[in-house]
């Protein structure tokens, strides 16, 4: 593991696709990058504990911060790019939505207040349906919890008539 801190930034290559940020700057950098290399949509990962790992993430996690997610949205849209938040957990989905990305990918955890955010703002709702957990000693309970919130979320949003 790599101990960083705020004043020492660095880009952490997980995989070609995969960048890391830590701070703002380097979240500019990253979306400057993705630019430069032909990308037609930038992807956020706000929330965490979807990758397959236990270490240093869990659902609930913001893995972004706000001003994090409102530099790389704003440069995104500057080059007409559009923003698609992978946002499971509420703090994520709340940051994404202040952030003003173009959409929120999951989102198991919705809420009425989030929902009504993402209307004012004309944030879209891309919804999957699985998401696995692995290498979680409680993998079943995760899945089951999150499979049920976003069940109850679709038949409440399409009762109040929400539309994807």
């Amino acid at each position: 593991m790599v101990e960083q801190s705020l004043w020492d930034i660095q880009l952490e290559r997980v995989d070609p696709e995969l960048v890391i940020l830590w701070w703002w700057e380097v979240a500019l950098k990253g979306v400057r990058e993705q630019i430069f290399k032909g990308a037609e949509v930038i992807k956020v990962s706000a929330t965490g504990g979807v990758y397959g790992r236990i270490e240093g993430e869990q659902v609930g996690h913001a893995e972004l911060s706000l001003e994090e997610q409102e530099v790389i949205r704003k440069e995104a849209h500057r080059f007409g790019l559009k923003v698609a938040s992978h946002a499971i957990g509420r703090d994520g989905i709340l940051n994404s939505i202040l952030a003003g990305v173009d959409t929120i990918e999951h989102g198991h955890f919705l809420d009425d207040e989030l929902a009504s955010l993402m209307e004012e703002r004309n944030t879209a709702w891309i919804r999957f349906y699985l998401v696995k957990y692995i290498f979680n000693i409680n993998t079943l309970q995760i899945e089951l919890t999150v499979l049920n919130s976003t069940y109850q979320r679709i038949l409440k949003f399409q009762k109040d008539g929400v539309s994807e």
